[in-house]
């Protein structure tokens, strides 16, 4: 052993000539040295009992100058452990580390000896006692080990302490750090394990083997914070840097869709389908694909899937989905049967079963499908949320309502039962009821999505004290929702010292001359925000403000450039004295429920009357009507000028009436105060409600509703009538 063989030679010293032995009352080694020599060498020869006596004697018949106590106990502590006696084993290396603090020896064996009794927590807290000297390789190593071994039983507690004392062993190796990093995140400790993670970086050479796995461990940190930019970096790092590393890339994918971020799901599905090609993978294209609505592609993607797994219920499910955007509605229902008969028991699936039959008509099916189902599981949240929406779109939003009620009862962390709650509430004018289930949107599978950027500021949920603070406030969802909600910020400026309101870059220009209060400042998404005490969300202010609250109504709160308004006010007269009106037949085809909201141009001309003037607010055309555009000559297509919101407010002042689907269009007229005849399907948005000619967001709108699924020409013949009286009475 060598602290024996160092003890020994010492004394060899002292008899040589060289450092003096300790002053005995004869000469030669004390008594309690010479029975602690014995001892030790009786331990050497396996008599662990005899040595225990000794050693024992040896400590009482010490005197103060000898040096021998701490290792006495240490051999004792091993005769002990020899003989089975953990408990005395441990007393004495307790009183090894009480003669000798910080007694490496004596805290590893002790720390060994419980970790072979699986008392792993107590092994930790004798290991944390022991010095380890910077530079000690072996320390190390040895500390790494014992790591690597807890935790290969996930005891993470003694693994954390092991890879501790092995980065103080040895402060430039990173890989006890990256794996406490590793330890951390498991542990729950995200912040901790950015830390280790970064200095495992930075003490690695470019190129080691180990980087990927840290930015990979990163990213994940990154991700449980909620940090999403920096994560997405990490992983992309990590794939790079080791190619064939296929979790980051899934990682990456995963994070992508919480974030409905469609493009960058494309590019990540993509990146898993180059790196480890599979049918999962290729549906993962396929999804991306009809998330960014290019569905032709999202078709032939789905194809490729099921040519290659006929059976594979999620590619079916998909196919569903693909088949509902394009219209074919018989191919919707017969995917949909497919997935549901191969067990794909999805949300997703069903829902998607549900809204096909009640697309083609067999909404009574589909409703009595879906009952069964509740009938047979009362907690299926998958049918209560497919029954829920059918309900809706059937506008029967009060059973929609009491549905949803006994869903939650049995599924109350649900969000997507939640979200279509809200819908249901609002569509019947609760807003007291339906704001607070609308919260529940961040979390939904398809939810909103802030423009704010990462951020560990407080969210303002209206009961926290603003006063004298500064507060951001962002946009979500589309720019329609973004002019709809701008009302509510005067009400959040009377509260908050200064309030940054961040809004989409191609709102930015109008937004600069809305009627805000003088403590507001507009900042362009992309533009540096300054610091910020709280930030909330636009469509958070209803019930942040008070549910209770009247839906604000001064208008306009929007205005358009004066000089650009008059001159479109001249060129508009230039063409005669015909009652104005401005058109817009079609919104984003990016958006869901595009097929419903929106009309094909050569349906839309059945608005055309007598005696007025129609002006295109379309900034684009889709190829699909560019026959019908070239056979009404008379429409005036200025859309090309129209460069911004700005111009199409300042084109807007210059009509006399605005009619338009539901698109930013209609959000737009509303807050200039300009008459506006708002064209709706026959299940609206939840903003219009259900029955009413009228609506307290826009005073000046009014709805004119589908009275059958699809019927457009029924509600442009009321509106072509509404214009022929307008057109007279100016005449």
């Amino acid at each position: 052993m060598r602290f024996l063989q160092r003890l020994m030679g010492r004394g060899q010293r002292g008899r040589d000539g060289g450092t003096p032995a300790a002053p005995t009352a004869a000469s030669g080694p004390s008594e309690a040295r010479s029975r602690f020599e014995r001892g030790a060498a009786l331990l050497q020869q396996g008599d662990a009992r005899a040595a225990a006596e000794l050693l024992l004697q040896a400590i009482a018949l010490r005197d103060p100058q000898d040096d021998f106590v701490p290792e006495a106990h240490l051999l004792r502590g091993r005769a002990w452990a020899l003989l089975g006696d953990t408990r005395q084993a441990l007393v004495s290396h307790e009183a090894a580390i009480a003669a000798r603090a910080g007694y490496a020896e004596a805290a590893t064996e002790a720390a060994g000896l419980l970790h072979a009794l699986g008392r792993h927590e107590e092994a930790v807290t004798w290991a944390d006692r022991r010095d380890i000297p910077t530079g000690d390789v072996v320390a190390a190593s040895e500390s790494l080990a014992r790591g690597n071994a807890a935790l290969q039983t996930w005891d993470l507690a003694a693994a954390a302490a092991c890879y501790r004392r092995a980065a103080a062993a040895a402060p430039s190796d990173p890989v006890a750090r990256l794996n406490r990093g590793f330890v951390a995140l498991e542990q729950g400790d995200a912040n901790s394990a950015i830390g280790h993670l970064r200095q495992a970086l930075a003490l690695s050479p470019s190129g080691a083997a180990h980087v990927a796995d840290a930015q990979f461990l990163l990213g994940r940190a990154y991700r449980t914070l909620g940090h999403a930019a920096p994560a997405l970096a990490a992983f992309d790092t990590a794939a790079v840097a080791r190619p064939d590393f296929v979790e980051p890339i899934e990682e990456a994918l995963a994070l992508a869709r919480s974030r409905a971020s469609n493009k960058d799901v494309l590019a990540w599905a993509e990146r898993l389908q180059q790196v480890r090609p599979s049918a999962k993978s290729s549906l993962a294209v396929a999804e991306a694909l009809f998330e960014l609505r290019r569905l032709d592609e999202a078709a032939a993607a789905i194809d490729g899937v099921l040519a290659s797994e006929p059976d594979n219920a999620d590619a079916w499910t998909c196919r569903c989905s693909v088949m509902l955007a394009v219209g074919d509605v018989d191919q919707a229902i017969t995917a949909s049967e497919r997935a549901l008969v191969l067990g794909g028991r999805s949300r997703q699936a069903i829902v998607n079963h549900g809204i096909a039959l009640a697309q083609a008509g067999r909404v009574a099916e589909a409703e009595a499908s879906l009952r069964e189902l509740l009938i047979q599981d009362p907690g299926d949240a998958a049918a209560a949320h497919s029954l829920m929406s059918i309900l809706l779109d059937a506008r029967r939003a009060q059973e929609s309502v009491e549905v949803g009620r006994q869903a939650l009862d049995r599924n109350p962390e649900d969000p997507d039962l939640h979200w279509v709650l809200s819908e249901a509430l609002m569509l019947l004018g609760d807003y007291a009821r339906g704001w607070a289930e609308y919260e529940w949107r961040w979390r939904a599978d398809h939810g909103s999505r802030s423009l704010l950027p990462e951020t560990e500021k407080p969210f303002w949920h209206g009961q926290e004290d603003i006063t004298g603070k500064s507060m951001l406030i962002a946009p979500e969802q589309g720019f329609g929702d973004c002019i709809q909600f701008l009302r509510y910020v005067p009400l959040v400026s009377a509260r908050a010292e200064r309030i940054q309101v961040l809004v989409p870059k191609e709102l930015h220009e109008l937004a600069l001359l809305a009627r805000l209060p003088a403590n507001c400042v507009l900042v362009a998404s992309g533009e540096a925000i300054a610091p910020f005490d709280f930030h909330t969300s636009l469509m958070s202010l209803p019930l942040a403000l008070g549910p209770a609250l009247p839906i604000p109504a001064a208008l306009p709160y929007l205005r358009g450039d004066p000089g650009r308004v008059e001159s479109w006010r001249q060129r508009i007269a230039a063409e005669g004295c015909k009652l104005n009106v401005g058109v817009t037949w079609s919104g984003n085809l990016d958006h869901r429920n595009d097929r419903n909201r929106s009309i094909p141009l050569q349906v839309f001309r059945g608005i055309e009357a007598a005696g007025c003037r129609f002006v295109s607010l379309q900034p684009v055309v889709r190829e699909s009507d560019r026959q019908a555009m070239s056979n009404w000559p008379e429409l005036l297509l200025w859309g090309e000028e129209l460069r911004s919101f700005l111009d199409t407010a300042s084109l807007m002042e210059a009509l006399d009436v605005v009619v338009a689907v539901d698109t930013s269009v209609v959000h737009l007229a509303g807050a200039l105060g300009l008459p506006t005849k708002v064209l709706l399907p026959r299940r609206p948005d939840w903003r219009w409600q259900l029955e009413r000619e009228d609506t307290p967001w826009y005073p000046s709108a009014r709805l004119f509703r589908q009275a059958k699924p699809g019927d457009w020409p029924e509600v442009l013949a009321r509106v072509r009538a509404d214009l022929e009286a307008l057109a007279a009475q100016r005449n």
